[in-house]
């Protein structure tokens, strides 16, 4: 009776594929509450970052698909100038093989103390909300995803994002106003935008304020309610057929 889609690229391929049918955009949702009341403190006293160490971090399955390699290349660049980082990558393995590579990059760099991997938390799991707080910056360096729901998790604990333009993440996030993009599996572009949310206070607190403004649409029960707002319309349409 209808199709749902949570990616606006997708959307549009349904619609195009079954002009017949009805083709529904319905986003993600977050918990907004729950990653709001995060402590980033208690993480970084969990895993012995000093308060002053500045935190990327990336909360995504280690795959390739997530793109983390990019991420730490770029990270060791940015150490350069900024020797006073960490990088904390959490998420559950997923490929063994990337796994391993991602550990050899990290030996390469001479990065061993300078980049935390972590197992993924569990749902409900407060330490997750804990690790978006205490980063920094949230990065996700992804070749695809058909939405990125971790972009909901850290706009709505305060924590500004870079992600790639990828999948459906351009549909909801917009460049310099609640995100910065960059290109697919551009270093450089990636190494620009961490520069510059590092070093500009005005430009993290505006993407951080209009995206806390934004998250707030995403919240589980505004989902739920337009959901439930689709069902009825199509009962309703049955009812009369």
């Amino acid at each position: 009776d209808a199709i749902i889609c949570v990616g606006k690229d997708e959307d549009q391929l349904m619609k195009d594929k079954y002009p017949e049918k009805e083709v529904v955009y319905q986003p993600n949702g977050v918990n907004t509450q729950f990653f709001s009341e995060g402590n980033g403190a208690e993480f970084r006293t969990q895993y012995g970052i000093a308060p002053e160490t500045k935190i990327l971090s990336c909360i995504s399955r280690i795959d390739p698909q997530k793109n983390q390699l990019l991420l730490i290349k770029a990270f060791a660049e940015f150490l350069k100038t900024q020797p006073d980082s960490k990088l904390v990558l959490i998420g559950p393995v997923t490929i063994e093989s990337y796994h391993q590579e991602i550990i050899a990059l990290i030996k390469e760099l001479a990065l061993d103390e300078k980049v935390l991997i972590l197992p993924g938390f569990k749902p409900g799991d407060l330490m997750l909300a804990n690790a978006y707080k205490a980063a920094d910056v949230f990065v996700l360096p992804s070749r695809h995803e058909p939405f990125g729901i971790v972009i909901l998790e850290a706009w709505a604990a305060g924590t500004p994002v870079i992600a790639a333009d990828v999948g459906g993440i351009g549909g909801f996030s917009e460049h310099e106003k609640d995100i910065l993009l960059f290109k697919d599996n551009d270093e450089k572009a990636l190494l620009k935008n961490i520069n510059a949310l590092m070093s500009s206070e005005e430009l993290k607190n505006k993407l951080v304020q209009n995206a806390e403004h934004k998250v707030k649409d995403y919240d589980w029960s505004e989902i739920a309610k337009q959901t439930l707002h689709l069902y009825k319309k199509l009962i309703a349409k049955k009812s009369k057929s």
